[in-house]
């Protein structure tokens, strides 16, 4: 609803200036563009979403691009605390926070599967909030 908006006022200023209406200043483009966001506020929440989320994939990739470059010290550093044999075939790395509630539901998943497969899970912990 609120990009519908954003899309007819934007459809609506390259409009009039085909029918040779021309905003002539920068603060009469500024007068309509506040008038626009004061009549739908809606709009500056949404694109502080859509900023939000954008943040958030490009921090994502950055961290998939580190992991991928520095895995073997990831996985490697004794000094971490972790559970499960030391050549098991598959590590996993959690990284966590201890006031995190979506964490500890995701450590009870963890301590099922190093359950049912003892010798072939490793898990190493990483206090990351």
């Amino acid at each position: 609803m609120i990009t519908k908006n954003l899309t007819i006022f934007c459809c609506l200023l390259v409009s009039l200036s085909s029918f040779g209406f021309t905003i002539d200043s920068q603060e009469d483009f500024n007068s309509l563009v506040k008038e626009a966001l004061l009549k739908n506020p809606e709009m500056i929440i949404e694109s502080v979403n859509h900023y939000q989320a954008k943040q958030a994939k490009a921090s994502q990739e950055q961290a998939e691009q580190y992991a991928q470059s520095n895995i073997q010290e990831i996985i490697g550093d004794q000094s971490i605390p972790s559970i499960g044999p030391e050549k098991a075939q598959i590590t996993i790395v959690e990284f966590m926070d201890y006031q995190c509630g979506y964490c500890k539901k995701a450590h009870n998943e963890l301590a099922s599967l190093m359950k049912s497969h003892p010798k072939e899970v490793r898990v190493s912990f990483r206090q990351y909030p």
